[in-house]
């Protein structure tokens, strides 16, 4: 892509270098109204199709269209913006699919058929990406993004901050489900304290993508492995617990347990669910605990098979 881009709550903040090459500022248009301020930037103007170029000054908001064709004109200094749009209730995969329809309506091409992606992973399959693999660098930012989306109704995650923050994770165990070349799902873990401690999953938004992380997050739980690494397990409360336990995900209820793999965290152990009101599935397994966040407090249970 011809700019760097971060998400900063509801912002999208883009920066276009100096040195970007003309060629790349294509003409594009996007599915959503949109709304850019000018943040940084000398020389730059932008065009909408059918319109003569408008100067980019510092400070002021301009408003694109949806499905309006657009492009930014190169100037003297790195270009910096911040971009709102209409939140767009659509699945990432649908995003993916309308990114491709704009790259093969890039004016000046002539219409025909296009080369089709090649998918790097197995139709359907798990696979597990560790250090080395270099398609762990191909797919980071794309998964970081996915991670966005999944989090984004809790706030974000705690941890995953930042493309090169996925880092933090040795495992990502991913697969792709669909028809498109990309991965849809992914669950994140590392080496810790009996075996390999998740921290983090994602999926695309589609409902394959979300019954394929809970099908293999119970499975991998349950006392299954992949590329060689077993002995899976994590921490997880509401919905997602709900789920696991469903599936038949084991509980660790061994408060002694339980307190060698929290080593050092802050939490009290309750044994069976502290809530009366707790439904009959979070009743039928012990172990639950509630653990210390700063100012505020969850309630939470092992699930996993830790050696």
């Amino acid at each position: 892509m011809p700019f760097k881009q971060k998400r900063k709550g509801m912002l999208l903040i883009r920066e276009f270098s100096k040195g970007v090459d003309t060629s790349e500022l294509v003409w594009h248009r996007d599915r959503e109204d949109r709304r850019v301020k000018v943040v940084k930037g000398v020389g730059w103007k932008l065009q909408l199709e059918n319109k003569l170029p408008m100067p980019l000054e510092v400070g002021k908001s301009y408003f694109i269209p949806g499905k309006t064709y657009h492009r930014v004109i190169k100037g003297k200094s790195s270009l910096v913006v911040e971009i709102s749009e209409k939140p767009m209730k659509k699945t990432r995969q649908m995003l993916r699919e309308y990114v491709r329809e704009i790259l093969k309506e890039q004016p000046g091409l002539p219409p025909g058929p296009q080369p089709e992606e090649q998918s790097q992973f197995k139709k359907g399959e798990w696979e597990l990406l560790q250090p080395g693999d270099p398609r762990m660098d191909a797919a980071q930012e794309d998964l970081y993004n996915m991670v966005v989306d999944t989090y984004a109704g809790i706030g974000g995650h705690v941890k995953i901050t930042s493309p090169a923050s996925l880092s933090r994770y040795q495992y990502w165990a991913v697969a792709d489900v669909d028809d498109d070349p990309d991965i849809d799902v992914a669950i994140f873990g590392k080496p810790d304290i009996g075996g390999a401690k998740m921290g983090g999953a994602a999926n695309d938004g589609s409902a394959a993508a979300a019954s394929a992380y809970k099908e293999k997050s119970a499975e991998l739980r349950g006392g299954g492995s992949i590329g060689g690494v077993g002995n899976w397990w994590g921490e997880v409360s509401g919905k997602p617990a709900y789920a696991m336990i469903k599936r038949g995900a084991r509980a660790i209820e061994d408060e002694a347990k339980v307190a060698q793999l929290l080593a050092g965290d802050d939490y009290i152990f309750h044994g069976e669910h502290p809530d009366p009101n707790a439904p009959a599935m979070f009743k039928s397994v012990k172990g639950w605990y509630t653990k210390k966040f700063g100012n505020s407090e969850h309630t939470k249970i092992i699930l996993g098979n830790p050696q």
